[in-house]
């Protein structure tokens, strides 16, 4: 009862439930694979809404050290890099390191969250793979096979069964109302 008063309050909880109930809606209606790609859609957008909102605090603090990095890059750029050869790196290598510092990579905020809402390692294994398949084959239609559509749905939600991506969901959004409960 906690999670539904949470999800009445939070903007977080509400968004990350709508995703989720999305995701089960999907699921009563018989599945082609864009249908499949959807449900795995709105399981993946529940667990990202819930990493967003515990990363957003985090990212506001890292808003210093990021404005100083980019002072230092930009300083430095002109200065330290005569050859024009060199700066397609240098760029590449300041915009990894200012992600870094920003947090908006996903698979690390996942693993913050993770901590932050004390979520168990199989869990946090199963969000990577489950992000890292979005990632590569849920945004490219042609490059989904059925048998990884089915590795993430293989069981179809009962009472007490429930698919992979599911429990994913699952696990971030309860930890997150927990944790905002507390």
């Amino acid at each position: 009862m906690a999670t539904f008063d949470l999800v009445e309050l939070d903007k977080v909880a509400e968004n990350a439930y709508v995703h989720l109930l999305t995701a089960w809606q999907l699921q009563t209606t018989a599945g082609s694979k864009p249908l499949q790609r959807s449900i795995l859609q709105h399981y993946v957008l529940c667990m990202e809404t819930v990493v967003n909102g515990i990363m957003a605090p985090v990212r506001r603090r890292q808003a210093d050290a990021i404005r100083l990095a980019e002072r230092e890059f930009a300083a430095g750029f002109s200065v330290d890099l005569a050859k024009r050869s060199d700066k397609p790196d240098a760029i590449r290598a300041a915009s990894t390191r200012l992600r870094e510092l920003s947090m908006t990579n996903m698979l690390p905020s996942i693993d913050m969250t993770a901590s932050i809402l004390q979520l168990e390692p199989a869990v946090v294994r199963s969000a990577k793979d489950l992000y890292r398949f979005r990632s590569s084959s849920l945004r490219h239609p042609g490059r989904t096979k059925p048998e990884e559509l089915r590795k993430w749905l293989q069981e179809w939600p009962t009472i007490d069964r429930f698919c992979p991506a599911d429990l994913v969901a699952r696990a971030f959004l309860t930890a997150y109302c927990a944790h905002a409960h507390s």
